[in-house]
């Protein structure tokens, strides 16, 4: 499913998804599939190694903001006030000129990283189908009426999940991203939301995971099994999932990287 990077077979009553598995490849095995990838479900590990293995992070959310803020690592609860005290300001938006400003941070993210970016024309549609029916928003950090930070966030039903964030490293002595995610916090303790998802990150990530751990969050572990119809088994393990920068990427103007990315990302559109 699109942007779910949990995605545990769906099972009722006694029936256990690894004693029925011959059964979805002989009703799928027709579609012409190259492959059947299965996002968490701790009984697989009966059946199967795992190809890819992750941290999951999840932060529960409560009525009371406050509450979730003192969970939050001394020195983030830090940076926070300290970025609260520069000035800074966040808002929680919905409209295309959000998305587009976020783009532009997004590209010297990735620029930074030695990674093409994804097309806008990826984040149009992000804004289309999600943002403009209010299944998620963007938190635009300003700074003297400069858009400093910012980061998209979808929504469903009482849970929210963080899918990109990004920043203009000038401004790394504010703080914003710290304001950014404790402002998108508070505002969906008071929207009643419950939970919000970090989002998966690669095991071999420790910086990240460290992140994530400082918002409190709890730290799951999640494999994801890949079946392959060609060789009709499951594929071994391999860690090497994550995007990879290059030294020469980062020295490209970002219209070029753009332009790649429209080639490499095409299939996203």
């Amino acid at each position: 499913m699109p942007f779910s990077d949990l995605c545990p077979p769906i099972v009722g009553g006694n029936i256990r998804f690894p004693d029925n598995f011959s059964q979805v490849i002989d009703m799928t095995k027709d579609y012409h599939w190259n492959h059947l990838e299965i996002r968490g479900g701790a009984a697989m590990r009966e059946l199967t190694t795992p190809s890819l293995s992750y941290c999951l992070h999840t932060l529960t959310l409560q009525r009371n903001p406050e509450d979730v803020f003192r969970s939050f690592r001394s020195n983030y609860r830090s940076k926070v006030k300290k970025a609260v005290e520069s000035d800074l300001k966040v808002d929680i938006l919905y409209s295309r000129e959000a998305i587009n400003s976020y783009y532009k941070l997004h590209c010297l993210k990735r620029q930074r990283h030695g990674l093409p970016p994804q097309p806008l024309l990826f984040f149009k549609n992000i804004y289309d189908h999600i943002i403009s029916q209010k299944l998620g928003f963007i938190a635009l950090a300003f700074y003297k009426q400069n858009i400093i930070a910012g980061a998209i966030f979808f929504v469903w039903r009482d849970r929210a999940l963080y899918k990109f964030g990004a920043s203009d490293t000038k401004f790394e002595r504010l703080n914003p991203n710290y304001l950014v995610f404790w402002h998108a916090i508070q505002w969906l303790c008071m929207q009643h939301y419950t939970e919000l998802s970090f989002g998966r990150t690669d095991i071999n990530n420790a910086g990240l995971i460290q992140f994530k751990d400082g918002w409190g969050a709890q730290r799951d572990h999640l494999d994801y099994y890949k079946y392959n119809y060609k060789s009709a088994s499951f594929m071994p393990s391999s860690q090497d999932s994550s995007e990879k920068g290059y030294l020469i990427l980062k020295k490209i103007p970002i219209p070029i990287l753009r332009t790649m990315g429209s080639i490499l990302y095409r299939h996203m559109g």
